[in-house]
């Protein structure tokens, strides 16, 4: 994604005012992508997965940026799964079992 100055300023607003509400969940948010006035973004750590993610995005994400930078149309989740995550649960189907595709046995230890 280019650095624009939308950008960056999305990018402040989320380390300054999105972030330390989630991080008391454990969790953050990063910026994927701006075009256009909509953003997309990713939920991490436990705001991952948490079932109230989109909760969060209509309630608390949008709020603060209709106030902050109104200029945000619309602010899309990405659920989609990272490749280092599916490659880890392919190789845990093939037998596998470690990050670093070395073989482990039943216990999880490496062989």
């Amino acid at each position: 994604m280019e650095q624009t100055k939308e950008t960056v300023r999305i990018q402040k607003i989320i380390a300054e005012k999105v972030n330390p509400l989630l991080e008391k969940h454990l969790g953050g948010m990063v910026l994927q992508d701006y075009a256009d006035g909509v953003m997309t973004v990713k939920f991490t750590g436990a705001c991952r997965a948490c079932y109230a993610a989109e909760d969060t995005l209509d309630n608390v994400v949008k709020d603060i940026f209709s106030r902050e930078m109104p200029e945000v149309k619309d602010i899309l989740l990405d659920n989609s799964v990272d490749d280092d995550l599916l490659d880890f649960a392919r190789s845990l189907m093939r037998g596998g079992g470690s990050r670093d595709g070395k073989p482990s046995d039943a216990s999880g230890s490496e062989r």
